[in-house]
């Protein structure tokens, strides 16, 4: 079987999510919303976070952060974790996705972003990997626990990845399904937003295929 350096990112928001045709394909990984500020649970995250497991595919299990409502890093890592912690398999990630900035400007978001991957590396085996636009990161230091730890970068052009002293791009959204190189389409999926993984997520998602 073929397998490629590219996946799909779903939510409630895409009408289809075929695990098996996907995976036939050679996706290894998919990103799954599960939670969104401290209250919304996508109704799908559960059904096809299963499916994906049956079939040996990695889920990046994301959390959509909604700092602008004034809600702590603590207390939504904490629903986040409630929510999707008991779904995680080994071949998982969990993601923070980064697009709000508070009511008082982005300058608030490191701090943000920082102290809810502490509270995840608190209370489970995890590292977050975070998600957020090229803009965004280089706007400003200090996005993870000690300036160090893993980016999953939102960026539609043709530049070199994003660097950041101490941080490693594991994967890259290249597309939202209409803008940025094509593929846009996945099979079993549809249109949806694209990604591409970078070297060290590829090779482990690679290895790990071949164990289960």
């Amino acid at each position: 079987m073929n397998v490629s350096r590219y996946f799909a990112d779903v939510s409630n928001n895409n009408a289809n999510f075929d695990a098996h045709t996907y995976a036939e394909h050679g996706h290894l990984v998919v990103a799954i919303k599960a939670t969104e500020g401290l209250a919304f649970v996508d109704p799908d995250h559960r059904t096809w976070a299963l499916r994906a497991g049956m079939v040996h595919i990695g889920v990046i299990h994301y959390h959509f952060a909604r700092p602008d409502l004034g809600n702590s890093p603590e207390d939504e890592a904490r629903f986040f974790l409630r929510n999707a912690l008991h779904l995680t398999g080994g071949r998982d990630y969990l993601a923070l996705d980064l697009e709000r900035a508070t009511p008082g400007g982005w300058q608030h978001d490191p701090s943000w972003s920082r102290a809810f991957d502490e509270f995840i590396q608190a209370n489970s085996r995890f590292h977050t990997l975070l998600y957020a636009t090229r803009s965004t990161l280089e706007g400003g230091q200090g996005w993870l626990k000690d300036d160090t730890g893993n980016l999953w970068v939102a960026d539609w052009s043709s530049d070199p990845d994003v660097k950041l002293h101490g941080y490693s791009v594991l994967c890259r959204q290249y597309t939202d399904g209409q803008l940025g190189p094509e593929p846009h389409e996945f099979p079993g999926v549809g249109v949806c937003d694209g990604n591409v993984m970078r070297g060290e997520m590829f090779v482990r998602s690679l290895r790990q295929s071949h164990c289960g």
